[in-house]
């Protein structure tokens, strides 16, 4: 009895109790920080599939998107090369199993981006070329895309 009335019992009981709400609180914060994280892993855009029509002088990449994705794109030259940059793109997609009949690609590939978030896109080329880049939304048959069409300067 003597314990309890000086108050030895009551601040170590508040001590644990301030530990547990301390506690709460890293835990809570610490889901709340993974709910968002995984969110935003969720949101990123992905490459669903890539087609390559070719013909005797031009060649269309149709880039099919998961979602309405922002990009850029420049050119490399010896070798030729066109690098795509996707904003917030997940970088799981396949290249190796792109069914490739143009004779101005040579191959596509993955390279590392400038940000973690975006997805770079590089494009092999045989040849010097221009090249023309744009977006289409959702149609009847195809979700949102991004094409490349690519001219032979020769």
């Amino acid at each position: 009895m003597l314990i309890l009335n000086c108050g030895c019992w009551n601040n170590k009981n508040k001590s644990t109790m301030n530990k547990n709400v301390v506690a709460y609180k890293v835990v809570s914060l610490i889901l709340t920080l993974f709910v968002s994280l995984t969110s935003y892993a969720q949101a990123k855009s992905k490459i669903t599939d890539i087609r390559i029509s070719p013909s005797d002088e031009n060649t269309r990449i149709v880039v099919d998107m998961s979602k309405q994705t922002s990009f850029s794109y420049f050119n490399l030259q010896s070798p030729e090369r066109l690098v795509v940059d996707f904003k917030d793109t997940s970088s799981k997609f396949n290249f190796s199993k792109v069914d490739n009949s143009s004779n101005l690609i040579k191959k596509i590939r993955y390279s590392k981006p400038k940000l973690a978030s975006d997805m770079r896109m590089v494009i092999e080329l045989n040849k010097d070329i221009t090249a023309q880049l744009f977006s289409l939304g959702p149609s009847a048959d195809f979700g949102h895309r991004v094409v490349i069409d690519l001219k032979d300067l020769n």
